[in-house]
């Protein structure tokens, strides 16, 4: 394979991630005569890793095509498979965040004017001069670049994941439970570099003009990742719906005996099933919503992914 110019991903990062381990151990050894059985950030010795290009580290794999349908567990595509799962995990920027970053940049607020925060119309025709190129970057700051980056992120991942359907109607509640815990420590591993040694990081799927980025972080997004841990089982909440976006699917609920309001999204699969009942029970003062619940560092909620609403009791 290594003829062909190619390797085995997983031999290969399997590799690359043994020799990581034991240069640190060996240099640990060789510096204090002992070695630690887990490596910590603090006893990470600095081996650096050369780029395959200037300023760029850029791992490209090639992953096989599914088996046939009739023999498959789930027909889809990895792009559509990752798109699904980051709808669970990942949180969606919030137009609060964004709004900060337009307020902080003078040539946008030029154009849309100061306010303390901008509805989702304004962002959506920030987002639009921005990728229109109708300011120069060297006029942006990079904080509002880097929210365009993820915006842009998000959207392909809603696109990937209304390619197929399917994905939600065969990975029932059991299934996208082992996913999400096999998968959020990973990630969480995927952004450790944005710790020192990067400044951002993004999946690609694609190539050439059919490029399209499905995650972005820069290192501010990946801390929230690296602090936060998702519950492995959907929790029912009896909440209020203060506030909720029906573009971005993002909103506000006050739950779990709370006085202070915490964010929601909805993954994009499940967003047109539960909208309606959304946008009907922000009428109410109660409703019962199911969702995982999204913690802090402290084991404190800190967000919610909204799966599904259910009728509230009558009594």
């Amino acid at each position: 394979m290594a003829d062909e110019h190619t390797l085995n991903f997983y031999e290969a990062a399997r590799f690359q991630y043994a020799v990581a381990r034991l240069m640190v151990k060996l240099i640990q050894f060789r510096d204090t005569g002992k070695f630690h059985s887990k490596i910590s950030n603090k006893g990470n010795k600095n081996i650096l890793l050369k780029p395959h290009a200037d300023g760029c580290f850029d791992i490209s794999i090639i992953a096989p095509l599914a088996i046939s349908a009739k023999d498959a567990f789930l027909e889809a595509s990895l792009s559509e498979m990752i798109s699904y799962l980051l709808e669970r995990i990942i949180g969606k920027s919030s137009n609060s965040e964004i709004s900060e970053a337009i307020r902080a940049n003078v040539t946008l607020t030029d154009v849309l004017g100061k306010q303390t925060e901008y509805s989702n119309e304004q962002i959506s025709k920030a987002m639009d001069i921005i990728e229109n190129q109708q300011i120069e970057n060297s006029k942006l700051n990079r904080e509002i670049i880097d929210y365009y980056k993820e915006r842009a992120s998000e959207k392909e991942r809603e696109n990937e994941i209304l390619k197929n359907k399917l994905i939600g109607e065969k990975v029932n509640e059991i299934f996208e439970k082992k996913l999400i815990s096999m998968a959020t420590p990973l990630l969480k591993e995927i952004a450790v570099p944005l710790r020192s040694s990067a400044e951002n990081f993004q999946i690609i799927s694609g190539t050439g003009k059919s490029q399209r980025s499905l995650l972005y972080l820069n290192r501010k997004m990946a801390s929230k990742i690296e602090n936060e841990t998702t519950d492995e089982n959907i929790s029912l909440l009896l909440c209020d719906i203060v506030q909720y976006n029906k573009e971005s699917g993002w909103g506000k609920v006050r739950a779990l005996n709370r006085d202070e309001l915490i964010s929601f999204s909805i993954p994009r699969d499940i967003k047109e099933r539960i909208q309606g009942n959304i946008i009907r029970d922000m009428r109410k003062d109660k409703v019962y919503a199911q969702a995982y619940i999204v913690r802090d560092k402290a084991k404190q909620p800190y967000r919610l992914i909204i799966v599904g609403i259910l009728e509230t009791p009558t009594s």
